[in-house]
């Protein structure tokens, strides 16, 4: 299934770059949703079986933060990229020399999935399932999945939507970031680009190991503690987005524009080491895929709803940057609200 969505993905990727028209290329792009959907939850539940529960957690965080690293670096290669192909330092070989520059740059990031796919399928094997309830390996209905959840939705629940409300923080984020620092101090878009991709890179690397050592020590002293990192994580990068509007320097509002992902690294690395901790195996995939689900809508959404109050609410040079602070505050404090009694909560279910 792995290899199949990595198939998915890559060949629409390439198919955006033959797009004749929006239709077409809108038909592809959902292609790519389609093939990316479900990528992470699988890798997660693949993990689960790969790794025993006391080294679990460490595989699964190390893997984010490849992740993490990689799409912030991605933000600076796109800025790189960018002043390259205006200086004329990057011309490409024929064929590709007679497409658009958006248009090579699909095939080009396309191409290599196939590369990947069978490397995966020469060298990955189904490792053995742990953990399940049915032992003849069966399978759980959707209807035993849901009732499952609705049992322990006060549990599922924030964990799920507390995951899906810091990634729709951090994409508005990474999406308007980058803008705040052309249209309000002045840099030119490959600065910017290649400045805060290389900050959020560097925030990643350090937030992600961070929370490594907290969850092994937390877990050292009672596994029920390692679910306070969540609210901790939301509360640190409500303290960095209240605080970005009155930032003056162009520095320092960099710095902060990263520095506001750093606890959202804690949330988004640990809820799905949580969700694999308490859910039954036959379940994992289709949780993280529902919790998948619902991230992604919402990320969808928080960029459009900065931009809207940006435009309708804020004027002025900062006129951004109050809308950053007014998309992510109310959602980091239901997520805080959410994460408070959960804690509780998963403590007993993973003391029983």
């Amino acid at each position: 299934m792995l290899i199949v969505c990595m198939l998915i993905w890559s060949s629409m990727t390439v198919l955006c770059g033959f797009a004749q028209n929006f239709n077409q290329l809108f038909a592809f792009r959902v292609g790519v949703g389609i093939g990316e959907a479900a990528i992470m939850p699988l890798i997660y539940s693949l993990l689960a079986d790969f790794f025993p529960r006391e080294k679990r957690a460490t595989a699964m965080l190390v893997f984010y933060l490849t992740v993490v690293v990689c799409a912030s670096l991605s933000v600076s290669l796109g800025g790189l990229a960018l002043g390259a192909l205006a200086s004329g330092a990057i011309i490409f070989p024929p064929p590709l020399a007679d497409f658009e520059d958006w248009r090579a740059a699909f095939i080009i990031v396309g191409v290599p999935g196939p590369v990947a796919a069978l490397l995966i399928g020469l060298t990955l094997r189904e490792p053995q399932r742990h953990d399940l309830v049915l032992r003849d390996g069966s399978g759980l209905s959707v209807k035993q999945v849901v009732a499952y959840l609705f049992e322990n939705k006060m549990l599922f629940g924030p964990l799920v939507f507390g995951s899906a409300a810091a990634l729709a923080v951090g994409n508005a984020i990474n999406s308007w970031h980058p803008t705040i620092m052309i249209r309000e101090f002045g840099w030119p878009a490959s600065q910017a680009g290649i400045r805060y991709g290389l900050a959020a890179a560097i925030c990643a690397g350090i937030a992600v190991p961070i929370a490594i050592v907290f969850e092994k020590r937390l877990r050292a002293r009672n596994a029920g503690l390692v679910a306070s990192i969540l609210p901790a994580g939301a509360a640190l990068s409500l303290v960095v987005v209240l605080a970005l509007p009155w930032l003056a320097g162009a520095n320092i509002a960099l710095i902060a524009g990263a520095a506001q992902l750093f606890g959202l690294f804690w949330i988004v690395a640990l809820s799905p080491v949580l969700i694999q901790e308490i859910a039954p195996n036959e379940m994992r995939g289709q949780i993280l895929a529902l919790a998948t689900l619902i991230s992604t809508i919402l990320q969808g959404f928080s960029p459009v709803v900065t931009g809207l109050f940006s435009d309708l609410f804020f004027d002025g040079e900062r006129a951004l940057s109050y809308s950053v602070t007014a998309t992510a505050l109310p959602i980091l404090v239901v997520a805080i609200l959410l994460y408070l009694p959960m804690q509780a909560r998963f403590a007993r279910k993973v003391g029983s």
